[in-house]
């Protein structure tokens, strides 16, 4: 699986992005989260996470959430190093509570854009977001005597 694949299913919600601090997926990764649409509940937060190489964009882990739990899927490569990297730490590999382990990776990318909540997503035609913010005051900036910028003094 390639990470535009991701991409795709995720309709590019992409959030922020990282090194990848674990060794046994590689050195060479980046793991990227997406947001999910609409109105967030206070407790939200990313519900996809994407770890992949950056040298062939060949992805290596996605953890997605729902309310039906949280869905892993780790690319076949990597189940050796999973597996030490487990020992490492004294865990049982794929028992990890709460974790539903995907073993095929079209049904982990089939949950991608349900975890996004694609019901709270605006339709494409929707302007209105042209003028429900004409009433809120603008955020500016300015540079006070000392040349600090202060942003709504």
């Amino acid at each position: 699986m390639h990470i535009q694949d991701i991409l795709s299913a995720a309709s590019y919600r992409v959030v922020e992005g990282r090194d990848w601090m674990f060794d046994f997926l590689g050195k060479d990764c980046r793991e990227v989260v997406f947001e999910s649409w609409g109105l967030h509940d206070p407790d939200e937060h990313y519900p996809v996470s994407v770890v992949f190489c950056c040298g062939d964009g060949n992805v290596k882990q996605i953890t997605t959430e729902s309310e039906n739990g949280v869905h892993r899927w780790l690319s076949p490569n990597c189940h050796a190093g999973y597996v030490l990297a487990c020992a490492d730490i004294g865990e049982q590999p794929w028992q990890e509570p709460g974790m539903i382990w995907v073993q095929d990776p079209q049904e982990i990318l089939r949950m991608i854009p349900a975890s996004l909540h694609p019901e709270r997503r605006p339709d494409d035609n929707d302007q209105s977001y042209r003028w429900e913010t004409g009433d809120l005051p603008m955020q500016v900036e300015r540079e006070d005597p000392m040349g600090d910028v202060i942003v709504n003094p």
